[in-house]
């Protein structure tokens, strides 16, 4: 097979079909890695692997000054939500050399190709049976944002190294601080958010049910 331009990890390397492949293995789940390297080794697309961001799980540009079509996706994420993510990222640039600009982010164009393209990985081969089922469901109708997917991401928080505490599975009264330290008592619910009190302040605040947080005492 011929040499292909790829941009794994930090430089461009020209690379086989196979090394291709033995480099996406190392991130997504075995029996995705031949089907992925598939999609992705001879299009023109710079995918980088990156450090963990807490901002994102991972992004897609389209071409720009001079730069191609560029995806990126934290490396450490688990090989479930890695291959979700990665896939994810590659439905917009399907939807990108298709449509162009001329169509919503997240808009139906890019639900029904991120569908089809997640469709032959939802089985047993590829994904365990506890994501699976949440995971088939949520492709229904696929959010901007997996993680806003309740079943769906406890469901993927059982395979991740360090186990989340989200602000809903604390009970009424619990008091918890945020990543910035800031700490609060948890209140009753609101749809999706919870009203909690910030006990330096007093100051009341509704907090969405899946920030993570870190209990100090119930």
């Amino acid at each position: 097979m011929r040499a292909s331009l790829s941009y794994l990890e930090k430089e461009a390397i020209i690379m086989t079909f196979e090394e291709y492949k033995q480099k996406l293995a190392k991130y997504v789940p075995q029996a995705a890695a031949q089907p992925v390297t598939e999609l992705f080794y001879e299009r023109p697309i710079e995918l980088r692997i990156t450090k963990d961001r807490s901002s994102k799980l991972g992004d897609y540009r389209p071409p720009y000054a001079g730069r191609g079509h560029r995806i990126s996706v934290n490396g450490t994420l688990h090989p479930y939500a890695f291959l979700l993510t990665l896939i994810h990222e590659f439905a917009h640039y399907v939807v990108n050399v298709n449509h162009g600009t001329r169509v919503k982010p997240h808009g139906k164009e890019w639900k029904d190709t991120f569908k089809e393209l997640m469709l032959p990985f939802l089985n047993p081969d590829v994904y365990p049976d506890e994501v699976l089922r949440p995971l088939s469901a949520h492709m229904k109708n696929p959010a901007a944002s997996s993680s806003t997917d309740i079943a769906l991401r406890k469901a993927m928080q059982v395979y991740e190294a360090k186990s989340e505490t989200l602000l809903e599975d604390l009970p009424d009264g619990a008091i918890f601080s945020l990543r910035n330290s800031r700490i609060f008592q948890r209140g009753k619910k609101f749809r999706t958010r919870y009203q909690c009190k910030e006990l330096t302040t007093g100051k009341m605040y509704r907090i969405n049910g899946l920030a993570e947080v870190e209990l100090i005492k119930e």
